[in-house]
């Protein structure tokens, strides 16, 4: 999927985009997304310890305080991946107008100094950090090309410090060897994706020494991908599965691979991140209308429950309280569509505007939350495009 940061893979999602293309070896990645804390504190770990895993914390939050992120090389247009427990929030950005458009680059911003700055810097066209843990390890994905007709090198790595570790790739369809990292946990575990010989994405698990082929959940399918990962190596993503019509959300654990189900069956669901306690969320098809809803699904028994109810959502991040984020369609009625970020502490996801309560701020997306409650997104400042973290007061 697309190459971007988890929290652009949670947007595309929440406007009804679909998941990755299973009949095509795409070498771009996804990079958010979203989207995954004693983990790591990001949108695949969230953490030991901590609250029962209600949706809340021990002290109800009653608002938040933002700061906005910096620039990198001159630009504001930031698109935060993940935040960790220290505060750090690693993401991309790209110099190119419009914002967005041109190759990316990746920023790490430091919790504890206010300042970021660019990482990843290794000549190749793009660069895309996808998750970081506490321990400021990154997995990113970068991508070169030696030329135009060329379909080009998607490298899963590992970057902790201005070194970056190659998680290597599955033996090579027709396109070479190709794999992206996109989740990292405590112990520098990654899961994420490579090509296999028959050139479709295959989820693969990085224990920092060797990658392993986690299969597909369909003999005669040989599509899977994975997006999250926890402290237990638990990793969950989207395969086939037998008799499912489409790809369906699945938790690929100890060898086996489990059929989470969807919203509305006939597949479509994809999950995006899991917490510690094994609390799993990201998106699904609803049964009532055409577009993705948001879900959670609580280990070991579920089951997948729809928390945005008649709205489009996705949740591509959960922490170790099993407090998620992400974002909704504001207005799905029409062009041009508006997104607005989210948080689930309950039963139901609500708008994070309104516990900001900033006339000067729009929050878009909200990419990613760690075990303190800080959240990591976009929005809009004044009207301009900007990124920022909410602390908790």
């Amino acid at each position: 999927m697309r190459g971007l940061a988890l929290c652009a893979v949670a947007c595309l999602l929440a406007c009804g985009v679909s998941g990755p293309d299973p009949t095509s070896g795409a070498t771009g990645g996804r990079g958010a997304a979203p989207p995954a804390d004693t983990p790591d504190g990001g949108s695949s770990d969230g953490g030991t310890g901590g609250p029962s895993q209600d949706g809340g914390t021990a002290a109800p939050v009653t608002g938040y305080t933002i700061q906005e992120l910096p620039p990198v090389e001159g630009v504001s247009h930031l698109f935060p991946g993940t935040i960790n427990n220290r505060g750090d929030v690693v993401g991309t950005y790209t110099t190119a107008s419009p914002p967005g458009a041109g190759p990316r680059r990746s920023f790490f911003h430091d919790g504890s100094t206010g300042t970021a700055r660019r990482i990843l810097d290794d000549g190749t066209i793009i660069q895309t950090a996808t998750h970081i843990n506490d321990a400021r390890q990154v997995s990113a994905e970068t991508f070169d090309s030696t030329s135009g007709a060329s379909r080009g090198h998607t490298r899963g790595v590992r970057w902790q410090d201005g070194v970056e570790t190659d998680i290597g790739a599955l033996p090579p369809g027709p396109d070479g060897p190709q794999a992206s990292a996109q989740s990292i946990n405590a112990q520098g575990w990654i899961a994420g994706w490579s090509l296999g010989a028959a050139n479709l994405q295959r989820a693969v698990l990085w224990d920092g020494s060797t990658l392993r082929d986690l299969g597909s959940g369909a003999p005669d399918k040989a599509f899977s991908i994975a997006f999250g990962i926890n402290a237990s190596g638990q990793v969950v993503g989207q395969t086939n599965f037998p008799n499912v019509a489409n790809p369906d959300a699945a938790l690929f654990e100890n060898g086996t691979i489990r059929d989470l189900g969807s919203l509305a069956g006939g597949g479509g669901s994809i999950a995006l991140a899991i917490n510690d306690s094994g609390r799993i969320v990201g998106t699904s098809p609803a049964p009532d209308d055409s577009f993705q809803h948001a879900f959670v699904f609580d280990l070991p028994g579920g089951p997948m429950r729809d928390v945005s109810p008649g709205r489009p959502c996705t949740l591509g991040s959960v922490n170790s309280g099993g407090v998620a984020v992400g974002n909704c369609i504001a207005d799905s009625s029409g062009a041009p569509t508006k997104l607005r970020a989210v948080i689930l502490r309950g039963a139901v996801v609500a708008d994070l505007d309104a516990l900001l309560g900033n006339s000067h701020w729009v929050l878009e997306d909200a990419a990613s939350i760690n075990d303190k409650g800080q959240i990591a997104g976009f929005g809009l400042h004044d009207g301009k495009f900007r990124a920022f973290v909410l602390t908790p007061r």
